[in-house]
């Protein structure tokens, strides 16, 4: 009984939200701007370690419900220029080919 109740509870949460896709997309760009102001903190030591950039993309899924798809560049990793340098270096080939 208990599996019938929250398949239901899920099936209205999705109802609903497919019904006012506005109250939706208000909700998801709250909570994903909260989420980059309080654990991303680009230029600060946050959770992830110090991020210097991100980037992401928003979609909905088959349900139409709003997700991200993201990266965050941890600072001091490999910058492109180097990432170039190396993948074009012949001493790298055993590691391209991994």
């Amino acid at each position: 009984m208990e599996l019938l109740a929250d398949l239901r509870e899920r099936y209205d949460r999705i109802a609903l939200s497919t019904m006012d896709p506005v109250s939706s997309a208000i909700f998801f760009h709250r909570e994903i701007s909260l989420f980059f102001d309080k654990y991303v903190n680009t230029g600060q030591e946050s959770i992830f370690g110090k991020i210097s950039h991100y980037y992401a993309t928003v979609e909905t899924n088959e349900r139409g419900s709003l997700h991200l798809h993201g990266l965050l560049w941890l600072d001091g990793n490999m910058r492109l220029p180097n990432l170039v340098d190396d993948m074009a270096n012949p001493a790298e080939e055993g590691y391209r080919a991994q």
